[in-house]
């Protein structure tokens, strides 16, 4: 069975409510896999890899916002696109 699987089950015996991120599409440069998955509990633990650190902070926040919402949502990362630069 998959790991990711597995820690779902142990949180849904244990009552804790979780999020599941997937990976849907990467642009070069990522370190992110597509289909790569993570779990995020309401306390900001990540279970598996959906991306680098920088990637953590926005998705444990967008986490916390699901679960508040009580509904899936599509997150985009993208870099920080200075105003000069050529988009």
């Amino acid at each position: 069975m998959d790991r990711i699987w597995q820690h779902m089950e142990a949180l849904e015996a244990d009552g804790t409510a979780y999020v599941l991120a997937t990976v849907i599409r990467t642009l070069a440069p990522t370190s992110a896999q597509l289909g790569a998955r993570a779990l995020v509990t309401g306390d900001g633990h990540v279970i598996g890899y959906v991306g680098g650190d920088c990637t953590k902070r926005v998705l444990t926040d967008a986490a916390r916002d699901t679960l508040r919402i009580g509904h899936a949502q599509i997150l985009r990362i993208a870099p920080d696109v200075k105003p000069d630069a050529p988009h």
